[in-house]
């Protein structure tokens, strides 16, 4: 389908022919830096495992003269158990090990700066989109998703990074990476002691999230939600956490909007729609709307949710691991990952486009 948006944007051929004549010889670096630490990582397992094994056979030389007869013998087997214990934790010791200098490594590079940067400079036709690996604004962020009814519970722990923001048409815009958490305690039980409590935290939301702020108010309370987990319009949302004041929503006089067939339409299948005015949101409901978030469910097979309140909209999807996050274990030029994140890019700015009013 064609997508629409109020933010042009370059076709995803066009950035694919940008990352094969551009950007991939940019990465070679950062994936000759891996495959470097990933020899390391094997070459320093199997050099110490040597060691240790020649070790064995200098300190043990008399008695595995007689190793035929002795190993029936349960000492024998629990050395066998022991090399192979030994063994197995020098292996996970030593990826640990290059696994960690090599994350520090492509981090201190800059590696999901250079090809989020590289991306959006590329495909931003006007130049509207300015970059930030720190948040920007997170209590508007936070906020939008409270008041929103897009959090099941208010977080106690609230991070935003990799920031893309801007304004066009006096609408201000960002798109961020977000997680949220609850903080929670449970009971340790103790063979020789009192009990004792732990505390621990829970992740409520992560993933991607637009948020949108506008010049006037909207008159109405919007909510569209996958089916599925979070079906449930929350109640009541409270936080105390905005600069002092204590806010708060109460999304009790939002109703389901009563939709199409789902048996033919394929947006009442995947999604359910809140609002304290249905007649009126209804018209706002547009088939390009409808298509753009079918199709982020689809693509990407996660939760989605867009909210409209007071002067904000937010488009949230779920993403269960960071995006471009350098790997030890695969190619960092795989054209796969920025595909995907151009797709969320597409559809999410597509979807606010279908929701800032005429």
């Amino acid at each position: 389908m064609a997508f629409n948006s109020f933010i042009r944007l370059r076709a995803l051929e066009d950035l694919k022919l940008f990352y094969e004549n551009s950007l991939q010889e940019e990465l070679k670096s950062f994936e000759a830096r891996r495959k470097f630490f990933l020899r390391f990582a094997i070459a320093a397992s199997i050099g110490i495992q040597l060691c240790y094994v020649a070790a064995i056979l200098y300190w043990n030389r008399e008695e595995l003269a007689s190793v035929s007869e002795r190993i029936r013998e349960l000492p024998v087997l629990r050395k066998v158990a022991e090399v192979g214990i030994f063994s197995l934790g020098i292996w996970f010791v030593c990826f640990l090990t290059a696994y960690s200098i090599y994350e520090y490594q492509q981090q201190k590079a800059g590696f999901k700066e250079k090809i989020i940067q590289s991306i959006i400079k590329f495909i931003d036709i006007d130049q509207v989109f300015s970059y930030s690996s720190h948040a920007i604004k997170p209590q508007l962020t936070e906020r939008a998703l409270n008041f929103g009814a897009i959090l099941r519970k208010n977080p106690d722990k609230f991070s935003e990074e990799d920031c893309i923001y801007g304004t066009v048409d006096n609408i201000s815009f960002c798109l961020s990476e977000v997680t949220t958490e609850e903080k929670k305690k449970r009971k340790i039980k103790s063979k020789n002691g009192p009990d004792r409590t732990e505390t621990y935290y829970e992740t409520l939301f992560n993933g991607l999230v637009l948020r949108a702020e506008f010049e006037h108010p909207f008159d109405f309370f919007l909510n569209i939600r996958s089916r599925g987990s979070h079906e449930q319009l929350p109640c009541a949302i409270q936080s105390k956490r905005f600069a002092g004041i204590d806010y708060s929503i109460d999304t009790n006089s939002a109703e389901l909007v009563t939709l199409g067939s789902s048996e033919t339409d394929e947006f009442s299948r995947s999604f359910l729609v809140y609002s304290d005015r249905p007649s009126e949101v209804i018209s706002l409901l547009s088939t390009d709307l409808k298509e753009y978030l079918v199709q982020l469910k689809k693509l990407f097979r996660r939760d989605v949710f867009v909210s409209v309140n007071e002067q904000r909209a937010v488009i949230a999807i779920e993403y269960s691991s960071d995006l471009f996050e350098p790997v030890f274990f695969g190619s960092l030029l795989k054209f796969k990952p920025i595909r995907e994140y151009f797709a969320h890019l597409e559809l999410m700015f597509g979807v606010l486009s279908e929701l800032i009013p005429d």
